[in-house]
């Protein structure tokens, strides 16, 4: 059973990634935030510099997303020139600005434009191309007619957050909808969604033994000790504290040597502290205390509050 890190979206920059690798590593693969796909003259040199160059951490994945055949062609033979060996076809961002323009899971109620893109992608490129989609954008009927018009393709994998792209992130994952994706593909599939505890891993294991993969997203960010910890590994308090707060050291300082101005860096630590508080004495209201405040006062509390995790 492998173990994936999910690609975050305007969190998981490289400088996070290399520094949260480094302190809390040991997966199997780590996906990459989306690039848009685009031919070669509309690449974008600020949406390269974050996959480039290659990382040797583990297995890198890059994602790409886009609805237009031949651009997400080219970007799939661009990176695979690159290096990469794989290539991830984003079909689950369920933000209302991506979904709006029929990319990502609003591509997902149009079954017959998803087949087309794998069917050039299978046919055009050497690369190991895979899918990361929901049980669908309305319906979990959406998953199954996709699975079903691409279980024929030498598709590398199939990545399936088992939420629709209308509830984004609230509610409940829905694993009986999931049971039924993991009875149609014929695929390797890997399981996404609400993986907060190794209890909640050895849960989706056991009703799922056949998954090639497990993928742990915010799960990592609320406790970053998990990945460990779904391994046997027993970690005391003392030294979780002790290892978080040289971590988050190690992010700042990262941060403060690549983005221009302070400001970038608390909005970008901001976001982060929205999933960091579950594991400090903050309650709800604490939160909303911190992310008012700004600039070294801003440093220095969450520095202290990194001292005091997982008390």
């Amino acid at each position: 059973m492998k173990i994936y890190f999910a690609p975050f979206h305007g969190l998981g920059c490289r400088q996070f990634r290399l520094v949260f690798m480094k302190h809390f590593g040991g997966f199997d693969a780590v996906f990459l935030p989306f690039i848009p796909a685009q031919q070669l003259h509309q690449l974008k040199q600020t949406a390269m510099r974050d996959i480039f160059p290659k990382e040797n951490t583990c297995e890198i994945i890059p994602q790409i997303i886009g609805n237009e055949i031949n651009s997400i062609v080219y970007t799939t033979c661009f990176l695979y020139d690159l290096g990469f060996e794989k290539v991830n076809l984003n079909l689950g961002c369920p933000m209302p600005k991506i979904t709006r323009k029929r990319r990502a899971c609003g591509l997902m109620p149009f079954e017959d434009e998803i087949e087309q893109i794998v069917d050039r992608v299978c046919e055009t490129s050497p690369v190991k191309f895979s899918l990361k989609m929901r049980l669908g954008m309305f319906s979990a009927e959406e998953s199954i007619a996709i699975l079903n018009r691409v279980n024929n393709y030498p598709l590398d994998e199939v990545i399936i957050h088992a939420r629709l792209g209308v509830q984004q992130y609230e509610g409940k994952v829905d694993r009986q909808a999931f049971q039924t994706c993991y009875q149609v593909c014929r695929l390797p599939l890997c399981y996404n969604g609400d993986v907060f505890t190794k209890e909640d891993f050895c849960s989706v294991i056991q009703q799922f033994p056949n998954l090639r993969a497990v993928m742990l997203g915010r799960g990592m960010l609320q406790n970053p000790f998990l990945l460990e910890e779904i391994k046997g590994n027993m970690i005391s308090a003392e030294e979780k504290n002790k290892r978080f707060a040289t971590f988050y050291q190690d992010l700042i300082s990262a941060y403060q040597q690549y983005f221009p101005c302070q400001t970038i860096i608390v909005n970008r630590l901001k976001e982060l502290w929205k999933y960091f508080y579950h594991f400090v004495p903050l309650s709800d209201d604490g939160l909303q205390q911190l992310l008012r405040q700004q600039g070294d006062e801003f440093l220095s509390a969450t520095c202290q509050l990194a001292e005091k995790s997982f008390i």
